[in-house]
């Protein structure tokens, strides 16, 4: 009688164990489609140096001047200006 206890002890274990095993398989699949949807809608954006200090920033955000992009307007103003 105690051997038939241990062993439903054990297989409930078991069936806890995979069926959790299942649900993290399963959210963790989810988590990487999300991923791989948002990384593939983002666009690859051209790196500029800063003119004055030579820190690359991406073009969209780079501060441009006469005399080429700069990181910030501060650097813009204080190589132009």
């Amino acid at each position: 009688m105690k051997y038939l206890i241990v062993i439903m002890v054990v297989l409930f274990g078991a069936w806890l164990w995979r069926r959790n095993r299942e649900d993290t398989g399963k959210a963790l699949k989810a988590k990487d489609a999300q991923t791989s949807s948002s990384s593939t809608s983002t666009e690859a954006q051209l790196v500029v140096s800063c003119a004055r200090c030579g820190v690359h920033v991406p073009q969209g955000e780079a501060s441009k001047g006469t005399f080429g992009s700069y990181c910030s307007p501060a650097h813009r103003q204080a190589q132009e200006g």
